[in-house]
């Protein structure tokens, strides 16, 4: 269980961690983040997310990966208490030198290298969520370089089976959009996918998840709805793609025209 804030009498801080289960004995080394980066760090870097309620420790998993992948792959759940909460420190709204790095988006160089000098400060702090803006994460370096903590629990998540757990595509589908190619349709039949096509997908994707790679899981069948519905053959690609009320912009490269939202994000 969450424990009780401080004024219902709960006493400790209290930090939450969702990997799957095969990482569970690892979830503390940052390989992750030190091998693609994250958020607020750089490549090289071996930063620890974690959250300080499950909620939010379970949604920054779901909006990487999808409910489908949390629904079928094992996961485990650490909980952490931290020794001397007086030691973490917390970084503000009003500290943030940029307030769109507080909001879902690819992370700038700037914003990375903000975090790698907390955490050579600190070692440990707690800064607001991207997914859920009124939630905190507490990131932390792994692999020892902050020892200030100790695991409480380590249990196995089981997702409630309400939510929505569609099926992810493969991730090479994703991939091959991007590139332009073929692919096969339900049929069996493999029909050519247009390279503007695979840009459209690669633009939206990478601003929705916060990553210059291919999207994966819930994103990919995501973003397939909603630029699945192309205007009729007869119109240029990259003119009037998507029939919606979204404003497009229109460039022209080598390859022909193609459009790129401007995608406000939630």
């Amino acid at each position: 269980m969450t424990p009780l804030p401080a004024a219902l009498g709960g006493t400790g801080l209290v930090a939450w961690r969702l990997d799957q289960e095969v990482y569970a004995a690892s979830w503390d080394n940052g390989e992750g983040a030190y091998l693609a980066g994250g958020r607020w760090n750089s490549r090289g870097v071996r930063a620890v997310y974690c959250s300080l309620d499950t909620a939010t420790a379970i949604l920054e998993v779901a909006v990487h990966k999808g409910f489908g992948i949390l629904d079928t792959t094992p996961h485990t759940l650490t909980a952490i208490t931290v020794g001397d909460p007086a030691q973490v420190y917390v970084v503000d709204r009003r500290m943030v030198p940029n307030p769109n790095w507080l909001r879902p988006g690819i992370p700038s160089a700037g914003q990375q290298k903000f975090g790698d000098e907390l955490l050579r400060q600190h070692r440990c702090f707690v800064i607001p969520s991207a997914v859920s803006t009124y939630s905190w994460n507490l990131i932390f370096l792994g692999a020892s370089g902050y020892s200030g903590y100790t695991v409480r629990q380590q249990k196995r998540f089981a997702l409630d089976p309400r939510l929505p757990t569609q099926p992810a595509p493969d991730s090479r589908a994703c991939a091959r959009r991007i590139r332009g190619g073929t692919e096969a349709s339900a049929s069996g039949r493999r029909h050519k996918i247009p390279v503007w096509e695979g840009f459209f997908h690669y633009v939206q994707e990478s601003a929705h998840l916060g990553t210059d790679r291919p999207a994966r899981a819930l994103q990919c069948s995501e973003f397939e709805w909603r630029l699945g519905h192309r205007s009729p053959k007869s119109q240029a690609p990259g003119r009037d793609i998507i029939r919606d009320q979204q404003p497009w912009q229109h460039r022209s490269t080598g390859a022909g025209q193609y459009s790129v939202a401007h995608h406000q994000q939630r």
